[in-house]
């Protein structure tokens, strides 16, 4: 029976797995143990990269997963028989040919990054030209943010209102009022208008209506409209820009070698006996 090693909490897992993390000493470098077979940190590293799997969005959940698909191969390339594949010619010539694809596709990316400029100061023109909508970051608020039922909703505004009522108790009553950031894109016109015209003097809005549902906005805090620094994304738009040229000298790559094909003789009476 496997156990996984479950550690302190979530995030403990979470930092194995991250790519990012610091080097561990034994026993926190074994991340699965079995009667069967250890697998350490390393292993599930280098399974990841050669996967070309970035675990650090990914929840504990699929992080399982993908340590069960590392803890089957292994499984299976401990089996006896492994032993026998390995020698056979089947397994050789698979391996020759694996060999020469990932050459074929690691020389594609080396030949295309040849050349590659420097686009630091492409990245500030585009960084210029997008400021005020891609990296601007719109005014927000943090408001308490009630649902109600709509008979509840002149009540518990008028008992706010008066101080007859808080808001952890208003929060209790009314299962809602969760603190949240919002700002005119993720909200309706009519919520975000009445947010504008809370202050700190007038915190609480008055019922707002919908069909059948109501809210109360209670402000907690607010943030001007602010720019994003450019040091703060010029590696990622720096880095679409290189992805953009190398796609393109990839595909020029690829039709240059392609039209040498055309130009090259082809023995159709050999091809067509295959």
């Amino acid at each position: 029976m496997i156990i996984l090693r479950k550690f302190l909490s979530t995030m403990t897992l979470w930092g194995i797995l991250s790519f990012s993390g610091t080097a561990l000493t034994e026993p926190l470098d074994e991340i699965l143990h079995s009667d069967k077979i250890q697998l350490n940190r390393q292993d599930l590293q280098q399974f990841l990269a050669y996967k070309k799997i970035d675990v650090s969005q990914i929840p504990e959940e699929k992080r399982i997963k993908l340590l069960k698909n590392l803890y089957l191969r292994e499984r299976l390339i401990k089996d006896n028989s492994s032993e026998l594949i390995k020698n056979s010619p089947d397994y050789q010539e698979k391996v020759k040919q694996f060999k020469k694809e990932l050459l074929a596709e690691m020389s594609l990316a080396t030949q295309t990054q040849k050349g590659m400029p420097d686009f630091s100061k492409r990245a500030k023109e585009i960084y210029q030209a997008d400021k005020n909508e891609k990296y601007t970051l719109p005014m927000s608020y943090q408001v308490n943010f009630f649902e109600l039922d709509p008979k509840q909703a002149q009540p518990i505004h008028q008992q706010l209102m008066h101080k007859s009522l808080d808001l952890a108790k208003a929060q209790q009553i009314t299962q809602s009022g969760q603190a949240r950031w919002i700002n005119k894109n993720n909200v309706s016109p009519a919520l975000w208008q009445a947010a504008q015209a809370l202050s700190k003097e007038s915190p609480l809005s008055s019922p707002l209506y919908f069909r059948d549902q109501a809210w109360l906005l209670y402000l907690v805090d607010q943030k001007p409209a602010s720019i994003i620094p450019f040091a703060n994304v010029k590696a990622d738009i720096e880095q679409s820009l290189k992805d953009d040229y190398q796609k393109n000298q990839q595909a020029l790559l690829i039709k240059k070698l392609g039209d040498d094909f055309n130009q090259a003789e082809v023995n159709k009476t050999l091809l067509n006996q295959l």
